[in-house]
């Protein structure tokens, strides 16, 4: 995910964030923050909805409803793939935007959602096989 996100010319970093901010990603600066206190598992989910945010899921061309119910969508169609429970996280998340007028955004950007989820797939699958002691993700 990180090489993902350096091809599209982000930075990530790992930091400490404000209390519930798992991470953000700043367009202006070309920048993704994931916070440092997530589990391992916690930290890739958040990678993965931030670097759906670079592939151009923004506020400006979606409403903030929109942009967090198809990233967050994305998030959980990779995270499965993977073998990556989120459906704990991401079912309340998109929910709650749901309940703002923006579930329809699922139906809506369906089109979106799956070659945003395709991109960052074939992003996680190894292109060689790792090396003695080397493990991939």
């Amino acid at each position: 995910m990180q090489e993902l996100a350096a091809s599209l010319g982000y930075t990530v970093s790992f930091e400490q964030t404000p209390e519930g901010v798992g991470g953000w990603c700043d367009r202006n600066t070309k920048r993704i923050v994931v916070a440092e206190t997530l589990p391992a598992n916690g930290q890739l989910r958040t990678l993965i909805h931030e670097t759906a945010h670079a592939l151009g899921i923004d506020y400006e061309r979606y409403s903030r409803e929109q942009a967090e119910v198809i990233v967050d969508t994305v998030t959980y169609i990779v995270c499965s793939s993977v073998g990556l429970a989120v459906d704990g996280e991401t079912l309340p998340y998109v929910a709650g935007w749901g309940e703002r007028g923006a579930l329809e955004a699922v139906s809506e950007f369906a089109q979106t959602i799956d070659a945003l989820a395709r991109r960052i797939e074939a992003a996680l699958r190894p292109t060689a096989e790792p090396r003695a002691g080397e493990r991939r993700c």
